[in-house]
């Protein structure tokens, strides 16, 4: 099953999370390092006008619980966690 890692608005507002970086190379690290296969980025719902995100495959569902778990370990995500989305486009 192919999924993303969403851009959500917190990467908008440094206010918010104190920095605004949506780290492409750090999220593609841990992802791999748990099991994901098939690393990429795409614009976000494949439209041209919207930020670079990470898609990958995940196996199995424990494969992709592995991901979000070590995901939400990274200072950016402390407060609302990652979202991972099925890749529906």
């Amino acid at each position: 099953m192919r999924y993303f890692l969403h851009y959500s608005s917190i990467f908008d507002d440094p206010m918010v999370i104190g920095y605004d970086i949506y780290d492409i190379d750090l999220f593609k690290k841990v992802i791999k390092e748990n099991g994901g296969k098939y690393i990429r980025t795409s614009n976000n719902y494949g439209l041209s006008n919207q930020p670079k995100v990470v898609t990958f495959n995940a196996d199995n569902k424990k494969v992709l619980k592995n991901i979000k778990n070590e995901l939400n370990k990274l200072r950016v995500f402390e407060i609302w966690g990652c979202l991972i989305y099925e890749k529906d486009w």
